[in-house]
């Protein structure tokens, strides 16, 4: 076996590890916030890839419980509150700002 077949593995099996991770995630999410899995989808892919994201909805459609959710599930309770990513004063945002790719996790 050559040393490129079994990168190749090695890379195979991080990348099915990596995204049973994520739909185990998704899955626990969704266990919560219900008939949000588009959003839930979204909201995942934004924060693995880095990025950020302004929940704006009206009243009532779980966003501050989908950024609470997802803190608990990523092992991150109560990092919202402490950096202030909490629903707006009206309930119809929510900033979702999560460093799930930091190195020290």
């Amino acid at each position: 076996m050559s040393a490129l077949s079994q990168t190749n593995e090695k890379l195979s099996e991080h990348l099915e590890e990596a995204g049973d991770r994520v739909r185990r995630v998704h899955e626990a999410t969704a266990s919560v916030i219900f008939g949000q899995d588009r959003v839930i989808e979204l909201t995942l892919i934004t924060l693995l890839s880095g990025g950020h994201a302004l929940l704006i909805g009206v009243p009532g459609l779980a966003k501050t419980s989908l950024v609470e959710t997802l803190g608990t599930v990523l092992g991150k309770a109560g990092y919202a509150d402490q950096q202030g990513m909490t629903a707006g004063k009206k309930g119809d945002q929510c900033q979702l700002d999560y460093p799930v790719l930091a190195e020290d996790d």
